[in-house]
């Protein structure tokens, strides 16, 4: 992951048995039908040259410019070159193994190249901006913050000495590679290395360039990545993106969903990549250009809704006419308080099994109902939140991409306090209409689109949420439609749901046509329950 000198604080034969090692190294290597696959691509996005330079600044095995190699060696036009292959790498130990097999690749494909290896720490390199023609890497996953795992086999001191190199770590970082840098840290960490891999690949590549990057596919569309985007599609051309969902497993003991984006340098006028996106078998299911303007993208805040073909994209853009959550915020004036309220870290400290306040975390929300904890927060353990005085709707803060409704939320009543394995919203007037109001909007279909489409991970974050595009919210009319609906729900009628999703499909100013898109993208939802929010729509029109 960073120095390696740093595991000598560890336990290593526990460390070895648990793979934490394995894991605090970053070394999850590409696999190389993967390397194969993107490298023949790589190579016919090269500019015609004399002599070429490639690099994988985090080789590992070097089995990325071993496959390399191969693509070059089946190129008549490419094997004459005059070729360098540059390893980089903080591992000495795996520097020796790459170095033999890109020249065993080489020797195998029967060309001439020089190998170079350098023994460093990638993330800190200043010295070689803009001197690869070609760079081709995979860099590790890992978020930059002390973990549990490896904290517990420590000693007190060795914890300390550990978390201030990890502090120092990250402020280097932050001057070397600011556009990788979140817009906020949750206890003062969120640097995640993939960020950085990805701006640091940018910067060492030429200015005609080419780049085959492997990445979590969250950093195209969360929201901690939005400021490297942001630069990213200044500073390069996003050609292609290949999405695999988790379901394909790519990685051992990794699974989510990855990506590999090839990009060229310069960046273009038209921003326009092929999205390729394949199946759990890595058959390909589809593939079609995503072409967004630079208000398309800024509308989008430079996520890149890669799970949605071009007019399913289209009709998430065209939200952008509506006011967004957060214009109805206290911050920008209104009523509306949205949050977290308790740390949930070390909780069953203050619970117990009685008292007058009491605790309910994300597992006890189901949509449009909430079951009893059981557990109350220890009277003067804690300074109880304003906001558990009031009526609130009540999301998970995380929910699997999978899940058929990714939010998941009710309405709580006053009374009880929360952990933050929850977010709450409420008036601060005390408006229990309006709330409920809002409890129908973010669990509509509509709603759910725009979210999800905005997500890179499973955590439902909020400032995500906020972004997400809503009716008027202070329309006295459309509260009180909807919280005849949303009563009905709260009282167990699941069969008003589909009233609910016409009512807002109607306030969003959506024809037939295209909720028809939007509940198309909703694999898991019935066809049966799309086919009557449809039929109810077609006659309310």
């Amino acid at each position: 992951m960073l120095h390696l000198e740093a595991l000598d604080l560890f336990d290593k034969p526990v460390l070895d048995k648990k793979g934490l090692v394995r894991r605090a190294a970053g070394r999850f290597y590409t696999p190389h039908w993967m390397a194969r696959e993107l490298a023949v691509q790589l190579v016919a996005r090269l500019p015609e040259k004399r002599a070429y330079k490639a690099l994988d600044p985090f080789a590992g095995d070097g089995r990325l410019l071993a496959a390399l190699v191969e693509s070059i060696g089946e190129s008549k036009a490419l094997r004459s070159r005059k070729w360098e292959f540059h390893l980089w790498d903080n591992d000495g130990a795996a520097l020796v193994d790459a170095m033999s097999n890109v020249r065993s690749a080489l020797s195998k494909a029967g060309l001439k190249g020089v190998v170079l290896v350098h023994q460093r720490d990638t993330f800190l390199a200043t010295d070689e901006r803009g001197v690869f023609d070609l760079v081709f890497t995979n860099p590790p996953w890992e978020a930059l913050k002390p973990d549990s795992r490896e904290l517990n086999q420590m000693s007190k001191s060795a914890r300390v000495e550990y978390e201030a190199q990890l502090k120092e770590y990250d402020r280097n970082l932050k001057m070397v590679l600011p556009h990788s840098q979140p817009s906020t840290k949750t206890y003062g960490w969120g640097t995640n290395l993939s960020r950085c891999g990805l701006e640091l690949a940018v910067n060492v590549c030429s200015s005609d360039g080419v780049l085959g990057v492997i990445l979590p596919s969250s950093i195209l569309s969360d929201e901690a990545s939005a400021r490297l985007r942001h630069w990213l599609f200044d500073a390069a051309q996003l050609v292609q993106i290949d999405y695999y969902p988790a379901e394909a497993k790519p990685f051992d003991s990794v699974d989510q969903p990855c990506v590999s984006i090839q990009l060229t340098r310069p960046a273009g006028k038209r921003f326009s990549p092929l999205v390729v996106r394949h199946d759990r078998n890595r058959s390909i299911v589809s593939a079609g250009r995503l072409a967004l303007t630079k208000d398309d993208l800024a509308a989008l805040n430079h996520r890149l809704p890669i799970e949605l073909n071009q007019s399913e994209a289209d009709l998430l853009i065209g939200f952008r006419r509506l006011p967004l959550l957060q214009d109805f915020d206290v911050s920008r004036g209104g009523k509306l308080w949205m949050g977290r309220e308790l740390d949930e870290t070390g909780y069953k400290k203050f619970v117990c099994d009685s008292g007058i306040v009491p605790f309910m975390k994300g597992r006890h929300v189901e949509r449009f109902r909430h079951t009893e904890s059981g557990q109350f927060i220890v009277p003067g353990s804690l300074t109880i939140p304003e906001s558990h005085r009031y009526a609130r709707v009540a999301w998970r803060d995380v929910s699997r991409r999978s899940q058929v409704r990714r939010v998941i939320a009710s309405l709580i009543p006053s009374g009880v306090v929360t952990g933050n394995s929850l977010q709450v919203a409420y008036y601060t007037d005390g408006d229990v209409q309006k709330t409920k109001s809002l409890l129908g909007v973010i669990s509509s279909m509509v709603f759910e689109f725009q979210l999800r489409n905005k997500l890179g991970t499973g955590h439902v974050s909020l400032g995500t949420v906020r972004s997400v595009c809503v009716p008027d919210l202070n329309d006295q009319g459309f509260v009180k439609r909807t919280v005849a609906i949303v009563d009905r729900l709260l009282n167990g009628d699941a069969t008003a749901e589909v009233d609910l999703d016409v009512l807002l499909a109607k306030a969003y100013g959506l024809s037939v046509k295209k909720y028809r898109g939007i509940a198309d993208t909703f694999t898991g939802v019935s066809s049966d329950y799309k086919a009557a929010v449809l039929c109810k729509l077609q006659r309310a029109k």
